[in-house]
């Protein structure tokens, strides 16, 4: 399971949550150290890799990505 290599491994600058939303979809939000910009640590993380593989297949929307920049937050990111 992705959580449990993320524990075992525990990825520098790499921060990572899922959330199911009210009408069953699922809401991943990644953050990545600044520092890292070029690389994305959670795509080295080998249960991800077997996670997101054939994922479209799985999914009745293909999952979508998205950029954001960080505004502001209470505690969620441990700042």
């Amino acid at each position: 399971m992705v959580y449990d290599e993320l524990h075992q491994t525990q990825p520098t600058g790499l921060r990572y949550t899922t959330l199911r939303l009210d009408d069953g979809r699922n809401l991943a939000l990644v953050a990545v150290d600044e520092t890292l910009r070029q690389r994305n640590p959670l795509l080295e993380v080998a249960a991800f890799r077997r996670f997101t593989d054939g994922i479209a297949g799985r999914c009745e929307i293909p999952p979508q990505t998205a950029e954001a920049d960080h505004i502001g937050s209470y505690r969620l990111f441990g700042n």
